[in-house]
């Protein structure tokens, strides 16, 4: 904790945005990312969207999951980046064409939009 204040310190100081990158989601990461959230004044996550993952759709998403001072929505916004460049993605078109595939195929899906 008292690593992450300096660096908060410095941060003003010198009047810079500070980036703290966590690769890995150990219980370790767990807390040290409960005490990002407690000392900095925002918090953006950004990760691959599990579920699209594991149909093999590389989709990332990111949200501002705190941000001090500023109105902002806590809704994950989808994105994958294409010859250097991030494109957004809209995820609600991917679920209902994997759906029209699916009941295509004779399956039907239940629930989603």
């Amino acid at each position: 904790m008292t690593m992450l204040k300096q660096l908060k310190s410095l941060s003003r100081l010198y009047n810079m945005v500070t980036f703290i990158v966590a690769h890995v989601t150990t219980e370790d990461m767990a807390n040290l990312l409960n005490s990002i959230e407690y000392v900095f004044d925002g918090v953006i996550e950004m990760e691959f969207d599990e579920n699209m993952a594991n149909l093999g759709i590389p989709v990332r998403r990111m949200r501002i999951k705190r941000m001090k001072g500023v109105s902002h929505s806590m809704n994950w916004y989808y994105f994958t980046t294409a010859k250097g460049t991030i494109v957004p993605v809209d995820i609600n078109e991917i679920k209902n064409m994997l759906k029209n595939t699916l009941e295509s195929l004779g399956i039907q899906v239940q629930g989603g939009q």
